[in-house]
């Protein structure tokens, strides 16, 4: 029996004689095609019922009428929806994925993509929730908004294209993403383009990005670390918001501002490093942070914004290096932040702390020297102190370590993993033939 609503949709797939096609002007072995620029290539547009399911291998070319055309593009919602679909071999032939090609094939567990493909459309791929795991090839420049947004069972993802434009949300809700590798390629991370990506633990940002978009890790919950290289000079808003795992952020020396909430709710970081480049920090930038301890803000920083630090109810220190503060809102920090922690200032700056609010409302303001309490990098590697032990970060594992007093006495020669709690006092570290200036409180 044929309900109202089946025989509906009966009359419309036989009126466009393809499952999820538009008219075509011909078909072959099940495929429709429509001609295109100057008759010299085709696009696919849909399927016939010949297609009984399974694999579709789209060639390079086909023959109509004595005719050869290659196959350029794959239209606009031409599969959508599809549910007999369960693996796709695109061609290098194909220069575009349309809008929607593939959105909704809930079945489609493969999708293999040559390398001549250019461009992935919006949605192109989106809620296909059978795939496992994608690579884009190097020939891709261009992802369009939510390309491949809510493909849950998304395990391994890799993107080696010289990606310049890459969509909103292209990414976003890939729920079991593990695996990322992102090419050298690729220059920018897109508006909210890993969002909602909640197993992802870490990820490596190559040499080639410049910039990282609003949201574009927002609420990654099981991100740990994230490599961020020195080119990078924008960091936009809310973009690591809500990474409740994120333990450790390396600024980038090329970025000159904290935007927006762009750390916001990270419970996992403990020490915040605000370089000297850097000259502002937005609104609510580290707010709701509850285990951080220790933030130390660079000597080029000039205004911090409201409830920038609200609610980071461990901060216990802050080492502040400007001579002059810096313009402050009364609730940049938050009251018990202002009555507990003990903030530290350079040496002759204490009194124009004392009189310039908010930071005036400090009860414990302490004068040091603030440059030798900053951990010194090189070449992505770094060496700092929490609770009175040395920390490393981007050393290899059972690398070797020394550590002297200011006199030069040897405190501790061994393995980094192996490095003693130190009583306070400024030390120098030698590892991987780099030295530091530590001090440990």
């Amino acid at each position: 029996m044929i309900t109202k609503m089946n025989f509906a949709a009966l009359v419309a797939a036989l009126s466009a004689g393809a499952f999820g096609a538009q008219a075509a002007d011909f078909e072959v072995d099940g495929i429709c095609y429509n001609i295109t620029y100057a008759n010299q290539s085709v696009e696919l547009v849909g399927v016939s019922s010949q297609f009984q399911g399974g694999t579709l291998d789209i060639p390079q070319s086909v023959s109509h009428d004595g005719v050869t055309y290659a196959v350029t593009s794959i239209g606009t919602e031409a599969l959508m929806d599809n549910q007999n679909l369960l693996a796709v071999k695109i061609p290098g032939s194909v220069v575009s994925i349309g809008t929607k090609a593939f959105e909704d094939c809930r079945n489609l567990a493969t999708a293999e993509i040559a390398n001549g493909v250019v461009s992935i459309g919006e949605s192109a791929f989106a809620d296909c929730v059978g795939l496992t795991a994608m690579y884009i090839p190097e020939s891709v420049t261009t992802i369009g908004n939510g390309a491949i947004e809510g493909c849950e069972n998304m395990k391994t993802l890799e993107i080696h294209g010289n990606i310049t434009s890459m969509g909103h949300y292209a990414f976003a809700d890939c729920l079991r993403l593990t695996s990322l590798v992102i090419g050298d390629g690729v220059t920018c991370i897109g508006y909210a383009a890993f969002a909602g990506c909640g197993d992802l633990p870490s990820v490596v940002v190559p040499e080639s990005v410049t910039s990282i978009d609003y949201y574009a890790f927002g609420q990654c919950d099981n991100l740990q670390t994230i490599e961020l290289p020195n080119n990078v000079t924008y960091i936009g808003s809310d973009a690591f918001s809500g990474c409740d795992k994120l333990a450790a952020i390396k600024i980038p020396e090329g970025v000159t501002s904290i935007n927006d909430y762009t750390f916001y709710d990270c419970d996992a970081l403990t020490e915040v490093y605000i370089h000297d480049g850097i000259t502002s920090i937005g609104i609510d930038a580290f707010s709701s942070c509850d285990a951080l301890t220790k933030l130390h803000i660079g000597k080029g920083v000039t205004s911090i914004g409201m409830y920038a630090f609200g609610d980071c109810t461990s901060l216990a220190s802050i080492y502040c290096s400007p001579m002059t503060p810096p313009a402050a809102d009364a609730e940049t920090f938050s009251e018990q932040t202002q009555q507990t922690a003990t903030l530290i200032v350079p040496v002759g700056a204490r009194s124009a702390y004392a009189t310039t609010a908010p930071w005036s409302n400090f009860l414990n303001i302490e004068e040091s020297d603030v440059s030798s309490i900053e951990t010194v990098e090189a070449d992505e590697c770094s060496v700092w102190s929490a609770d009175g032990r040395l920390m490393f970060g981007g050393f290899a594992d059972g690398e070797s370590v020394k550590v002297y007093g200011t006199s030069g006495q040897l405190v501790y020669d061994g393995v980094k993993e192996g490095c003693p709690q130190l009583v306070a006092g400024l030390y120098i570290v030698r590892i991987d033939d780099l030295s530091y200036k530590v001090m440990v409180k």
